[in-house]
């Protein structure tokens, strides 16, 4: 993984770009290599007159930028083999694009986490426990669990008629008390899917609240997380042999 170096407001060499694009009002598809590179250049340059450390992965991508530069300028010439080149600027594009979609997810994710967190509309249901399954899970990464939880959230839901909805009365909930709750399921079995800690209405908020108190819990160490294959859905299994109701 690699190591990001947090300044004033960049946490990477992707973050800086995707700010110096956004200052010049452009689509990313339609970046100048030869404007973005001098104010790259000219932002490590500040970096080093205020003495800041300069991450060695902001001198790459600044050495990818003086080589894109460099192929703009000097005359092309053609591959000896039949193979397509790969096109390196479209390359950092395509690394652009995607991490501008999981910043922005984030940024999503925390605000929400800032509005809804002390409030939940609906307690868990009863649950059946699974029982042993054939599937194989493998352990996954928090990263992963943010991509298959943004892939619910992408789902198209069943939107029902006007005449069909029903005011819904929001309870305060914290986020310590949706944290007891899913160790409560977790007490009466010892594994069960993300699918089942959510309403099977699917709300947005359901799955942010969950998703939040299941990455806390992996962080004390209170839980693994398994999944079988990417964007399925996960298992999570409580760790350790001495398991209370409440914690």
């Amino acid at each position: 993984m690699t190591y990001q170096v947090k300044l004033n407001v960049f946490e990477g060499p992707l973050d800086l770009l995707l700010h110096l694009i956004s200052k010049s009002k452009l689509n990313i598809e339609d970046i100048s290599i030869s404007d973005i590179t001098s104010q790259y250049l000219d932002y490590l340059h500040q970096m080093e007159v205020f003495d800041i450390e300069v991450a060695s992965e902001f001198i790459v991508m600044a050495a990818t930028l003086i080589h894109l530069k460099s192929r703009k300028l000097l005359p092309q010439t053609l591959p000896e083999d039949d193979e397509e080149e790969v096109d390196p600027q479209q390359q950092l594009i395509e690394k652009l694009k995607e991490y501008k979609k999981f910043k922005d997810a984030s940024d999503e994710l925390f605000k929400r986490y800032m509005i809804y967190s002390k409030r939940y509309s609906k307690l868990p249901e009863e649950v059946v426990d699974i029982g042993e399954s054939d599937v194989k899970f493998t352990n996954i990464t928090k990263y992963d669990m943010a991509k298959t939880m943004l892939e619910l959230l992408d789902r198209p839901k069943n939107i029902k008629s006007s005449a069909e909805i029903r005011p819904v009365k929001h309870e305060r909930i914290s986020l310590k008390s949706r944290i007891r709750q899913i160790r409560v399921m977790l007490y009466r079995r010892s594994k069960m899917l993300f699918s089942e800690l959510i309403d099977k209405k699917r709300s947005r908020l359901n799955i942010v609240v969950t998703f939040i108190a299941l990455l806390e819990m992996v962080n004390k160490g209170w839980i693994e997380v398994k999944q079988h294959k990417p964007f399925s859905d996960f298992m999570i299994q409580r760790k350790g042999l001495k398991w209370r109701k409440t914690r």
